[in-house]
């Protein structure tokens, strides 16, 4: 398959907790963004809806990415049996009542955005998002944009006031506030001003692939400090350098950032960020969802405890959405 993932696959690989975010794509600002992003939601809440209706569904999800994994291009999430259901995490309890349900192909989602543009200055559209389910929001994509600057900004420069409030009221909300892609001296004010975790939802290590896209030490430290997670990515480009085009990564690439982490920080800070159908390129082992299983093989031939695996293939980013929501 041309995509990473689709329903299925997801099924086929072992998925169960999803972070489904929205990306924006540049050319839409103000509120072409705000607009678009409700076209999304609409498009997400639909599937969800569409699964717990007993007959079987095949929706179009749009052209949104996601923090942790993206659906594929087509937008197609497959068909779902009578037994199949999707839940819509608002708070940690729909999480549990998933884990009750005894269908094999219960999955949980998540709603994130990715970037401030569709919120348009008006903070009053946060709580329009929360009221639709939306809890993480990443603060910004590579560009600057009404936050702050993202990590493609020269010389970039901390959140704006506007930034700043809506990193206030995400926390009076109940919102996961994500990192990634966020420019440094805008890290250093979330973590000024933010109350509980925060997480890096796709990202490296910066001291295995030298990019401003990854994380450093210091910014790890801060992460670990407030208890967050750093979900790391499957991207061949950010996890090493090639010295020949033809070269990419592979599943111990991944291993590597996620162990430098579980090693030098603690395992209880590390977790998965795919970003699945965001990135071009092929990362051996890998190439699509099914192939997650391999990822636990590494962990295991690595040494990791069970339990220790437990958290990286999800359980701390349960423990931050039960501390959160």
């Amino acid at each position: 398959a041309s995509s990473h993932m689709d329903y299925e696959r997801m099924k086929d690989g072992g998925l169960n907790l999803q972070f489904m975010a929205i990306y924006i794509p540049p050319k839409y600002h103000g509120p072409s963004a705000t607009t678009y992003t409700l076209k999304m939601l609409f498009e997400i809440l639909h599937a969800i809806r569409q699964s717990e209706s007993p007959s079987s569904f095949s929706a179009k999800a749009g052209d949104f990415g996601i923090s942790a994994t993206n659906f594929p291009p087509d937008g197609h999430l497959g068909s779902q049996s009578r037994t199949n259901k999707i839940y819509l995490v608002k708070s940690i309890k729909d999480i549990l009542l998933a884990v009750k349900n005894p269908a094999h192909n219960v999955m949980c989602w998540v709603i994130s955005i990715e970037g401030g543009n569709p919120l348009n200055k008006n903070l009053s559209l946060l709580d329009v998002f929360y009221d639709l389910g939306v809890r993480a929001i990443g603060l910004t994509h590579n560009p600057h944009n009404d936050l702050g600057d993202g990590i493609g900004v020269s010389n970039p420069k901390g959140l704006t006031p506007f930034g700043k409030e809506v990193v206030r009221r995400m926390n009076r909300l109940g919102m996961i506030i994500d990192i990634a892609h966020l420019a440094k001296p805008g890290f250093k004010d979330v973590i000024r001003l933010s109350r509980g975790p925060i997480i890096s939802s796709h990202t490296g290590v910066r001291a295995l692939r030298d990019i401003p896209r990854n994380l450093d030490d210091e910014q790890i430290k801060e992460i670990v400090r407030r208890k967050g997670v750093i979900g790391i990515f499957y991207l061949p480009e950010y996890l090493k350098k090639f010295s020949r085009k033809k070269d990419s990564a592979e599943v111990k690439d991944v291993i590597n950032h996620i162990q430098y982490i579980a090693d030098k920080f603690g395992v209880d800070y590390v977790g998965l960020g795919s970003d699945f159908d965001g990135y071009g390129g092929i990362t051996y082992g890998l190439e699509d969802v099914t192939y997650l299983p391999n990822i636990t093989a590494e962990l295991v031939r690595r040494g990791f405890s069970e339990r220790e695996i437990k958290k990286v293939l999800g359980g701390n980013f349960v423990r931050v959405i039960k501390k959160i929501l």
